[in-house]
């Protein structure tokens, strides 16, 4: 494999293992703080969902201001030292027990969260060769389906068991041995000497990448719910051992759509990609809406999978398409942004929907805002396929 795929080295591998740490205390956090916020604290759906979001309004702030740096700077320190604070804040989860200090730690959390995986993300574009970008992301992809399986799995196994805690102390052991692991990684990075000296928005913005990143922020917005609230759900239609699965059936089927759709994506280019995974993930959201058996709940996370999985690597490749070669960082980080944005405000709209209509009415709005998601992906992108499709291939 790394004879075919010239990517894989020990550097990308520690790349990989890194992500994983910082993605799978997200991952657990974000479904654990739900949870409890509704279970332990007595919380609204909205007010939990608040309290899940707001981490990553928190990660909205960090890569707003950290990537107009990020192309300008040595990455390695700045990535260990937020590490440790990542690290740290971890931690913090053990003492909270009332709502408005969870609320305090959740932003400042998704903060070091924030510039972590940003770090990691450039490092990855600027360290990678055009020609198999694709392909990269999407075999980096993967350290992110295995934490979002992973980690949602263990989150409800540890509610339901009782011992909560373990949700906060198993991060923080996989993050403080990515602290050592990153002392070993390789950062070939170009010093590019460009100096903002007015404020722009184009230096935290690359405009190139903001049609893709705009749809990316409504995609991830109608996944969050499914990611807040799939465990309550299941337990509401009585499938709970069907939810527990859920997340592992679609890192399963992600392990396998990512890197596959990195080679399409390498080879045929972004429409193979993107415009199958919208409509992939819409029907998926329309089979979750109406699951009332194991089967149609898993089949659903199968193509969420599909879908969602396929646009999330996808999506990144393409903003990095065009942008040019002294702003792929400030490219990753307008796309994390707006993924950060629909990640944010995702569980607290969704979650009125969800107290005020029920959990079927609210994934049935999901699907109709990733419908909205196709029409605009014509617009904005597929009629621009001639234009782009040949730099693609390059």
């Amino acid at each position: 494999m790394a004879k075919r795929f010239p990517v894989f080295n020990k550097y990308f591998i520690i790349l990989m293992a890194v992500n994983f740490s910082v993605a799978f205390s997200y991952y657990i956090t974000f479904v654990t703080t739900a949870s409890y916020s509704i279970n332990f604290l007595n919380t609204s759906n909205a007010l939990a969902g608040l309290a899940s979001g707001i981490f990553i309004i928190g990660a909205l702030f960090a890569r707003l201001f950290f990537g107009s740096y990020a192309d300008r700077i040595y990455l390695k320190p700045v990535l260990i030292i937020f590490l440790l604070l990542y690290f740290s804040s971890t931690l913090l989860y053990i003492l909270i027990d009332s709502y408005l200090p969870l609320l305090l730690l959740r932003f400042i959390h998704g903060v070091f969260y924030g510039v972590s995986s940003t770090c990691l993300g450039v490092i990855l574009s600027q360290n990678v060769p055009a020609s198999i970008r694709g392909t990269a992301v999407g075999y980096y992809g993967l350290s992110i389906v295995l934490a979002s399986a992973a980690a949602p799995f263990l989150a409800i196994l540890f509610i339901h068991l009782e011992c909560i805690n373990f949700s906060f102390i198993l991060p923080a052991c996989l993050l403080f041995i990515s602290v050592f692991l990153s002392f070993n990684l390789r950062v070939k990075q170009t010093a590019y000497k460009k100096s903002y000296q007015k404020f722009s928005i184009s230096n935290y913005i690359e405009y190139s990448a903001l049609p893709v990143s705009f749809l990316a922020f409504l995609m991830t917005a109608a996944y969050m719910p499914v990611l807040s609230f799939i465990s309550n759900y299941s337990s509401s239609i009585n499938l709970v051992e069907a939810g527990s699965w859920f997340f592992i059936v679609y890192a399963a089927v992600s392990m396998f759509a990512r890197p596959a759709s990195g080679r399409i994506f390498d080879s045929l280019g972004y429409n193979f990609v993107l415009m199958p995974a919208i409509i992939i993930f819409m029907f998926a959201l329309i089979m979750l809406s109406v699951s009332d058996n194991s089967f149609l709940l898993l089949f659903s996370a199968l193509l969420t999978g599909l879908g969602y999985g396929s646009f999330f690597s996808g999506g990144q490749s393409y903003a990095l398409l065009n942008a040019p070669k002294n702003r792929l960082g400030l490219a990753t980080s307008t796309y994390y942004i707006f993924l950060d944005i629909g990640g944010g405000i995702g569980p607290y709209i969704f979650g009125f929907a969800g107290e005020n209509l029920g959990y079927k009415s609210m994934y049935q709005i999901c699907a109709f805002i990733v419908f909205i998601v196709l029409i605009l992906y014509f617009l904005l992108i597929y009629k621009n396929k001639k234009k782009l499709h040949k730099k693609s291939l390059l």
